[in-house]
């Protein structure tokens, strides 16, 4: 507790601040879209969309580099031992993986489009709307070295605000696309692809400013052992995010196959209304991953486990006033969106809520497990995958969506309980190495 105290006191606490200002901003901008999606384009269209964005996220987590978690990692090092020559080299490294990625995600999304889009959109003419998807993700790809140098250098503040235009951007080009166009899949799609592109492009305006000021004078030596490593890392890093990012939103394709389109936007509607936890904490593994390193560098691991005991009490709180609140006004939200509400919905909203504050209690393994041991995040990922495609599929087939909900649950509620334990071993094992 002392070191989180400190972090109150310092520079932390400002950014922290500034942080969940900007989240307050993804937080009101996601609400408006969700609005704006169910009420102009309706809930099918919601769950075809959703459908996409979990199918994309199957490719991408084929052909995902990761690089912003390599390039902070290693940035960050370098520039702590003042090895500049080294640090550029990351730099390169990480735009050369992150293009590559990214050409790599359009051709897989362009030859496999027309199979998927039969299977899970049981609509073959849609593969041209899923393809589409893939550049919204192929502009993401491209940031990942430009964000991983911002959070090297600890310039949280910028992320956030990118973080919070990108948010209102995606608003914005939905609200123009209906306006202007209407209402169909492909220009709901064509707004998000606009707000990545444009997103993309600041950030790269930011990402070259620091690189002028910083490298451009540094001169690159070829280091091998640097590369080994760094591949090493992004070899383990790929493996986590590949699985991870697998089975993120896996069950929107789960239910779209066994239920129905329909039932994937009522799912995504509750899912976005408890959204706001997630996107609560996802401040703190951004702020906290260079102070882990620092920390791992160093030798005092037993830090790690004081910051993320103070941090995690505040998690909790914030995540039960919030669910408290919702839950009061959930129907009349849902009335709003003109989504019918039926009393089950309070049961499923209740159940998911849960689900997101374990997960949400998760939110500092991910840094934890790449500046410890990038294999646990790869494990936990292959247990995740491989449980969804078994208990959440046998509970979506035999119970509908009521079956995912829980199988969810269950799954979250046993991830939390092995990361706590797998961060107590780790701390266990650091001070019994400094008593011996």
């Amino acid at each position: 507790m002392v070191v989180f105290k400190r972090l109150l006191n310092s520079r932390f606490s400002s950014d922290l601040i500034f942080s969940y200002g900007s989240q307050g901003i993804v937080i009101l901008a996601g609400f408006f879209q969700l609005y704006f999606i169910n009420r102009f384009f309706g809930i099918e269209v919601f769950g075809q969309f959703s459908i996409i964005v979990a199918t994309i996220g199957i490719f991408s987590s084929i052909v995902t580099a990761r690089s912003s978690e390599a390039v902070t990692r290693f940035l960050k090092r370098e520039e702590i031992n003042a090895n500049f020559s080294n640090a550029k080299l990351v730099i390169v490294i990480g735009l050369v993986v992150d293009t590559t990625a990214a050409l790599l995600l359009l051709a897989l999304s362009y030859f496999v489009s027309t199979w998927f889009a039969d299977l899970f959109l049981k609509d073959s003419t849609l593969w041209f709307e899923l393809f589409l998807y893939a550049f919204v993700v192929f502009f993401g790809f491209l940031k990942g070295t430009f964000i991983g140098v911002l959070q090297a250098k600890e310039k949280f503040k910028i992320i956030n605000v990118l973080g919070a235009l990108t948010a209102t951007f995606n608003v914005v080009f939905i609200y123009i696309a209906y306006i202007a166009f209407g209402n169909s899949l492909k220009l709901l799609i064509f707004a998000f692809i606009a707000s990545s592109f444009l997103s993309t492009l600041l950030a790269s305006f930011v990402f070259y400013y620091i690189y002028r000021v910083d490298y451009v004078r540094v001169s690159v030596n070829i280091n091998m052992h640097l590369i080994k490593e760094y591949w090493n890392f992004n070899i383990k890093t790929f493996l986590s995010s590949s699985l991870k990012a697998g089975n993120q939103n896996i069950e929107s394709l789960v239910i779209g196959y066994f239920v129905s389109a329909q039932a994937v936007g009522l799912y995504q509607t509750l899912k976005k209304l408890v959204s706001p936890i997630a996107i609560a904490v996802q401040p703190l593994a951004l702020l906290t991953y260079p102070k882990m390193i620092r920390y791992f560098e160093k030798g005092t691991v037993s830090k790690i486990q004081s910051l993320v005991v103070g941090i995690t009490k505040f998690v909790l709180v914030f995540s039960i006033v919030f669910i408290l609140t919702i839950s009061m006004i959930l129907e009349p939200i849902m009335s709003i969106m003109e989504v019918e509400f039926e009393l089950s919905y309070l049961y499923y909203f209740y159940v998911m809520s849960l689900t997101m504050v374990f997960a949400a209690m998760q939110w500092w393994a991910r840094p934890f497990a790449n500046t410890v041991n990038p294999m646990y995040s790869i494990n936990m990922n292959l247990f995740a995958t491989i449980y969804q495609l078994i208990v959440l599929a046998s509970f979506t087939y035999i119970w509908g969506v009521l079956g995912a909900i829980w199988a969810l649950f269950l799954l979250q509620l046993t991830l939390a309980i092995i990361w706590f334990y797998l961060g107590k071993r780790c701390v266990s094992k650091s001070l019994h190495s400094l008593l011996s």
